[in-house]
């Protein structure tokens, strides 16, 4: 097979004011290139929910293309600078200055900076230095062989081998699109283990091996901020016992609270935002968020919240035109408001567009936190700005609070095994620990249970002879009398009743009825002596 390697021009017929849709002497200074065809800077920053009828094409054929150069350049800049080191240490540095935790101190979305990658070696005909020059200042400051710190899974590998540890086999499984993985080691009798998911399995093994390591050293596994360790709660007079019991623990770590519908789970976000306050208070350049699944429910607990808190609450939904807002608008919000009530999907939307941060917030609080699984706005949320900075270093991450009345979302009958792995799944993907009342007679003080009777009625066949009786009866009524449409009407009827479940006493009556209907029937068409 002969493959022709001849550089030939993409054809491209897009013609537009490339001006009109971008800013280009902002992306060409912050770059420092200069387009020949803008068209191709456009293209790079459309995503592929917002398609222009110019330009029939997103940023992902360019981020296809811009991720396997900046490889390229990235390990050739490395070959030619560090003649020296071997090529595990050459890979390692590779990974580390070309990955998405590079790319998410900068202001646009990782995949773009790809697609600006892209679009300049397109444009600069298939120039790799060119590349190079302008892609280099994002991705400062590149890792040397002296800043470069072991990946977590290399450390975990030799931390074993040194030591003498039993690392098993990593269990791998996959549900809607997300990896997990578990991570675990036997050290000496002392079982680490930890189940993480990502969007490929290759950053799940990464942060479980990160996770078990930092157990291991008896280091700290909780990744909220710093100023976690000051707070102190401020419950309200009136909270029940398990509910301060539940902010003690969320002061702590994530979690996700499972309680019974009715039983104050909102009650405990509002003291937990309380607890946060001081973090939030303006000037202040932090928020909380509060999401909810509903429309409905933005009013219902932005209104919760005024009433319980003197916080600056701000509510958010589709109908507000959020869509079309910028970055100035968004700023205008967080400088105004300490808690943003929302769908998912606005936040969601906010972070792709770096309109917010996830540094910026001190907690979010997922209501029905359930939801969070396949692609729902919950579940991306977690796996694109979450669990995509917990391999990065101090990193500032907010607390997780969530709320459920079932953490099954199943319709399915399943077995407790499949249960049990679907609540793992739940924290895993929430990177939170479930907690609920342990004591039913705790809750009953305040919670009416119902109290559920269960009787089984045992079949009992009705005996043949009583059926027959009555066949016998109707036909003989039919001999004499010309009322056809009523017999079969009763032999209809007493056919359907002995194919039908239905209680046996319940079967007996009806017998009955028949019978007694029956002969008020034959009596009144006798004939007159």
């Amino acid at each position: 097979m002969d493959i022709d390697f001849v550089d030939a021009p993409i054809q491209r017929h897009f013609p537009l004011n490339a001006e009109k849709l971008v800013n280009i002497w902002y992306f060409e200074s912050l770059l420092h290139y200069k387009f020949h065809d803008p068209s191709l800077l456009v293209e790079a920053l459309i995503h592929g929910s917002y398609m222009l009828s110019e330009i029939p094409r997103c940023y992902q054929r360019l981020e296809f293309l811009g991720d396997a150069v900046l490889d390229y350049v990235v390990i050739a800049h490395l070959y030619f600078k560090y003649p020296r080191p071997s090529p595990g240490l050459i890979t390692d540095l590779r990974s580390a200055s070309v990955n998405n935790e590079c790319y998410a101190q900068f202001t646009v979305l990782a995949d773009v900076i790809e697609s600006l990658a892209g679009a300049i070696f397109v444009d600069s005909g298939f120039n790799k230095d060119t590349i190079f020059q302008s892609i280099q200042p994002l991705l400062k400051p590149l890792l040397t062989p002296q800043t470069l710190k072991p990946h977590p899974v290399r450390e975990l590998s030799e931390l074993c081998d040194h030591k003498g540890y039993v690392k098993k086999k990593n269990v791998v499984s996959r549900d809607n699109g997300v990896a997990y993985i578990t991570v675990d080691v036997d050290a000496n009798g002392v079982t680490h283990k930890s189940t993480c998911s990502g969007r490929d399995k290759i950053m799940a093994k990464k942060v479980a091996c990160k996770i078990v390591l930092k157990e291991q050293s008896m280091e700290p596994t909780d990744v909220a901020v710093s100023e976690n360790q000051h707070l102190s709660a401020d419950p309200l007079p009136f909270a029940r016992s398990y509910q301060l019991e539940a902010l003690e623990i969320a002061l702590k770590q994530n979690t996700i609270v499972y309680l019974e519908t009715g039983s104050g789970k909102t009650l405990i976000a509002i003291m937990l935002l309380r607890s946060y306050a001081y973090l939030l208070r303006k000037p202040s350049p932090y928020i909380a968020v509060f999401l909810v699944p509903t429309v409905v429910l933005v009013t219902q607990q932005g209104d919760a919240l005024m009433m319980h808190t003197d916080l600056k609450v701000g509510k958010y939904c589709g109908g507000m035109g959020v869509d079309y807002w910028n970055a100035a608008t968004w700023q205008q919000q967080v400088d105004n408001h300490e808690v943003l009530v929302m769908i998912p999907a606005i936040l969601h939307a906010a972070l792709r567009h770096s309109f917010l941060q996830m540094d910026m917030i001190k907690v979010i609080i997922f209501d029905e936190c359930h939801n969070a699984r396949g692609k729902h706005p919950y579940a991306s949320i977690m796996m694109e700005f979450y669990h995509h900075q917990l391999t990065r270093e101090n990193a500032q991450l907010p607390r997780i609070f969530g709320m459920t009345a079932s953490p099954i979302k199943s319709k399915a009958s399943s077995t407790a095994d499949s249960y049990w792995q679907k609540i793992r799944d739940l924290e895993n993907l929430m990177h939170s620990k479930v907690y609920t009342c342990s004591s039913e007679s705790v809750l009953a003080e305040y919670i009416p249970f119902s109290n559920p009777k269960l009787k089984i009625y045992e079949h009992v066949d009705i005996p043949c002879i009583l059926f027959h009786t009555l066949v016998h009866d109707l036909e003989r009524l039919k001999e004499k009398v010309n009322i056809n449409s009523i017999a079969n009407g009763f032999l209809f009827l007493l056919c359907r009743l002995f194919t039908q479940t239905i209680r046996p006493a319940l079967k007996i009556s009806i017998i009955i009825k028949l019978m007694f209907d029956s002969f008020l029937l034959y009596n009144c068409v006798q004939p007159e002596n």
